[in-house]
């Protein structure tokens, strides 16, 4: 669970501290308070790609920092990544995320104050922070989604698995009914 952001020199933001609290955390504001850029700030903690403009007009450099609280159930899966990854572990069952993006595009990403690729922080990033955006609910209305959707509520993973075996053994039993011409 994201604890802390800060935003520092971040398109028109200077210096932005949020903490967040248990729960939901919601954004509300008046168009162009900035909302949408503690947005996208949070989606570069998660690999997200950076512009070459993000730097505020003036400085060389704009930086986005997070502690992210690691939820028991990830804990171990989450020092799995890390440690395979040769990076320091945090304290307190804490990650912190460092994301330091240049004039012209170029960043670099630090977790737990250690240099490390994009690719390990987008890794990282999807599994510490769930960002939703104000038209996500609308998935809850594709058809094509609700059995996903119901199978991540109900189900037990495996059960989900086995499922899913069983029916693609069925479909090529009925590949082969159809090819030898039977009903």
């Amino acid at each position: 669970m994201l604890r802390h952001l800060r935003v520092t020199n971040f398109a028109i933001l200077s210096d932005v501290a949020i903490e967040l609290g248990d729960g939901m955390n919601v954004l509300t504001g008046e168009t162009g308070a900035g909302k949408s850029l503690i947005v996208e700030a949070v989606n570069l903690l998660r690999g997200g790609r950076a512009s070459a403009d993000i730097p505020r007009a003036g400085a060389d450099e704009a930086v986005v920092e997070a502690i992210v609280e690691v939820p028991d159930d990830l804990a171990a899966r989450i020092a799995s990544v890390i440690d395979g990854a040769g990076l320091p572990r945090g304290e307190h069952g804490e990650v912190f995320i460092r994301r330091v993006i240049q004039r012209g595009g170029r960043s670099r990403t630090y977790v737990n104050g250690a240099l490390t690729t994009l690719a390990r922080l987008a890794e990282l990033g999807s599994l510490l922070i769930d960002l939703s955006g104000q038209h996500q609910h609308q998935g809850l209305v594709d058809p094509g989604r609700h059995l996903e959707i119901l199978d991540a509520f109900a189900a037990e993973p495996a059960l989900v698995a086995a499922m899913a075996g069983a029916w693609t053994e069925l479909r090529r039993c009925d590949d082969e009914v159809q090819a030898l011409g039977g009903d």
